[in-house]
C-alpha cells in the first residue's frame, strides 16, 4: 500500500524545519516528504503511530540516526483517517536495530530459534514470533521491547539474528531478561503462546543456552527457546552478491511455456545457467590466481576482499545452491563450508512456483546434487557433497506459501542485513536473486552514495543483474538502515 498526496495544513519536525502543504509518499517502511524547498526527506517508518487529543493532528514515530517525530496535521478527521491506515500499513519497527558505533549502550541478543511450538488454531498451525524486554523480579519494565519477525507455518523456526536492548542498569544480578512467544492470526487477536523470565547473569556470551518454556493454554507442553548475548560486530564489511545463472523457469518465461513454468516447484539451472555459472568460476580462479590489482582502487580493495572471502552464504532456492557450488567452488575448496540463507531467497509473487521450496534440511542438499549431476559430473558432485552444508535455518519450512507483501520483503531484508552486519565474518559472498537484490538497492542504498552517482543508483533500483553477475558492495553499518555505501558490478556484470 502506497500513497502520495498533498497534505493540507503542515508537517512539522520536531528538531525544528517546518513546510506548509507538502507532498508525503508512504511505501514499503519509508515516508518521504518533498518539501516546497525542493528537498526530499526520507525515514524510516516506525510501528506506532499515536493520536494525539486533538482531532486533526497525528504524530508518527520515524528512525532518522535515532528515534524522533514528525507532526501531522489535517484538514479533516476523514483525511486523518485516512493517512492513519495508511501509516500502520507500512509502518516497520526497527526497535533494537543498532549501529556499530552505538553498540556499547545495548546490551546484544542473539536469538536463534524455538523449538517444539504448539500448534495453536485449528487448523493446526502456528505463526511464532518473539518479543523480549528487560524486567525486575517482579516483572515489572525496564526497557523497550524488542521482537523477532513471525515465521509462518514453523513448529521448530529459527531466526539468527540479533537485537539491542538499552541498557542503563547497574546491577545485573537484579535485572531478568522477559520473553514472550507469541502467534500472529491476522484474522484476529494474536494468541500468547507462553513465557518465561531469564536471570540476566545465566545469560553468557558466544555461548548458546536453552531455556524452556512452560505453555500457558496446553498443560504438560513446553516449548524451548536457544539464546545467547552477541558480541560487537565489526561496522564494515564487504558483500559480494551474486545472482544465479539462468533457471529452467527463466528458459520457460522467455519462451512463454507455462506448462514448463508451472509443471514443478523451485526450478533448476538448464544447461545455459550451468554454463553461466561455471565461466564465472573461470573468472573466480583467475582472480584469485593473479597477483596483479586493478588500478582502480575500490576495484582493487574489491578484488582483494574477494580472495580473503571467510564465507559463502546462498538462497535455500534450487538454482542459487547450484551457482553458489558450481561459479564459488574455488573459494569453497578452501572454506569447505556453505550456508543457506532462507533471508536472501527470491520475493514470492502471485503463483511464483520458481519462489517457492517444497524440500527441508537434507531434502535440499539431495536434490541439488541431484540436479547438477546432471551437467557436473559424479566427481564434482562428490566434492560438493563433501562440503560442510550449514542447514539450520532451513530444517523447517522456509518458505511462503502466499505473496509477500512489499513490507513483509523489507522485514525480511532487515533481517538479512542484521545477519550480515552481526556475522563473525567480514568478507562474505551471497548467491541469490534478481529480484531480492534490486529491493535491497531500492531500500538500503546511503543518501550519499545516492547523491554521488544518482544515475548509477537509479539503474541498480530499476533494472536487474545479469545471470551469474557479481556486485561487490561495501557496507557500512554505522547506519543500519542505510548501510550499502557504494556498490561496484565485476567481471564483466551488467545490468538488463
Amino acid at each position: 500500500m502506497s500513497a502520495a498526496l498533498e497534505i493540507s495544513g503542515l508537517v512539522k519536525r520536531k528538531h525544528g524545519l517546518l513546510y506548509s502543504s507538502s507532498w508525503v509518499d508512504v511505501q514499503q517502511g519509508r515516508l518521504s516528504i518533498a518539501a516546497s524547498k525542493g528537498e526530499t526527506l526520507t525515514y524510516s517508518l516506525q510501528g506506532a503511530v499515536n493520536r494525539p487529543k486533538k482531532q486533526v493532528k497525528l504524530e508518527v514515530r520515524i528512525m532518522e540516526g535515532e528515534e524522533k517525530l514528525l507532526k501531522f496535521q489535517f484538514g479533516d478527521e476523514v483525511e486523518r483517517d485516512r493517512w492513519l491506515q495508511v501509516l500502520e500499513a507500512n509502518s516497520i519497527s526497527t526497535a533494537g536495530i543498532v549501529s556499530a558505533n552505538m553498540q556499547e549502550r545495548y546490551a546484544l541478543i542473539r536469538l536463534q530459534g524455538l523449538t517444539d511450538v504448539p500448534r495453536m488454531d485449528a487448523a493446526g498451525h502456528c505463526d511464532p514470533y518473539v518479543k523480549m524486554w528487560l524486567a525486575n523480579h517482579e516483572g515489572q519494565r525496564l526497557s523497550s521491547s524488542v521482537s523477532w519477525p513471525a515465521r509462518h507455518g514453523c513448529k521448530n523456526p529459527v531466526w539468527n539474528s540479533v537485537r539491542g536492548i538499552e541498557w542503563s542498569h547497574d546491577d545485573a544480578g537484579l535485572i531478568m531478561l522477559q520473553v514472550e512467544v507469541w502467534d500472529e492470526d491476522r484474522l484476529s487477536s494474536d494468541d500468547l503462546i507462553a513465557v518465561c523470565l531469564i536471570p540476566w547473569l545465566d545469560l553468557s556470551e558466544g555461548h548458546m543456552l536453552t531455556f524452556r518454556m512452560p505453555c500457558r493454554r496446553q498443560e504438560r507442553k513446553e516449548c524451548s527457546i536457544s539464546l545467547q548475548l552477541a558480541t560487537a560486530a565489526s561496522a564494515g564489511k564487504w558483500v559480494f552478491l551474486v545472482r544465479h545463472g539462468q533457471s529452467v523457469w527463466n528458459q520457460a518465461q522467455a519462451e512463454r511455456d507455462v506448462k514448463k513454468m508451472v509443471r514443478q516447484t523451485d526450478h533448476p539451472l538448464n544447461r545455459q545457467g550451468y554454463q553461466q555459472a561455471d565461466d564465472l568460476r573461470k573468472r573466480v580462479t583467475e582472480a584469485l590466481a593473479s597477483t596483479d590489482l586493478p588500478e582502480d582502487d575500490y576495484e582493487a580493495s574489491a578484488i582483494a576482499a574477494l580472495r580473503s572471502v571467510e564465507l559463502v552464504c546462498s538462497s535455500p532456492l534450487t538454482r542459487a545452491v547450484e551457482t553458489a557450488l558450481v561459479a564459488m567452488y574455488p573459494l569453497l575448496m578452501r572454506t569447505r563450508y556453505l550456508q543457506l540463507l532462507p533471508n536472501a531467497r527470491e520475493r514470492r509473487n502471485l503463483g511464483g512456483r520458481d519462489s517457492s521450496g517444497d524440500k527441508v534440511g537434507d531434502g535440499i542438499k539431495a536434490r541439488v546434487l541431484r540436479c547438477l549431476e546432471e551437467f557436473a559430473g559424479p566427481q564434482v558432485v562428490e566434492q560438493c557433497a563433501a562440503f560442510t552444508w550449514d542447514m539450520k535455518e532451513v530444517e523447517d519450512k522456509w518458505w511462503d506459501n502466499i505473496p509477500e507483501s512489499a513490507k513483509d520483503v523489507v522485514e525480511r531484508q532487515m533481517e538479512f542485513l542484521n545477519q550480515l552486519q552481526f556475522s563473525a565474518e567480514t568478507n562474505i559472498v551471497v548467491v541469490g536473486h534478481s529480484h531480492f537484490f534490486r529491493e535491497l538497492f531500492r531500500g538500503f542504498l546511503h543518501p550519499s552514495f545516492v547523491s554521488s552517482d544518482p544515475g548509477f543508483c537509479q539503474d541498480l533500483q530499476e533494472r536487474i543483474l545479469c545471470n551469474a553477475g557479481v556486485a561487490a558492495l561495501w557496507m557500512d553499518f554505522h547506519h543500519p538502515l542505510t548501510p550499502i555505501s557504494s556498490v561496484r558490478l565485476l567481471m564483466g556484470t551488467y545490468l538488463v
